[in-house]
């Protein structure tokens, strides 16, 4: 069955924002995890 080329754009633009999600929640987990580093040693 033949996809037609607005499905693939279409298709490809959602992985897109997939990824671009996924990356953006890693960056915030990223910051939020260096900030509970901090708060960690700041209390020794």
């Amino acid at each position: 069955m033949p996809v037609a080329p607005n499905d693939l754009i279409k298709k490809i633009n959602l992985s897109n924002y997939q990824i671009a999600t996924l990356t953006d929640s890693v960056k915030t987990e990223k910051i939020i995890n260096q900030g509970n580093l901090k708060i960690d040693t700041e209390k020794y």
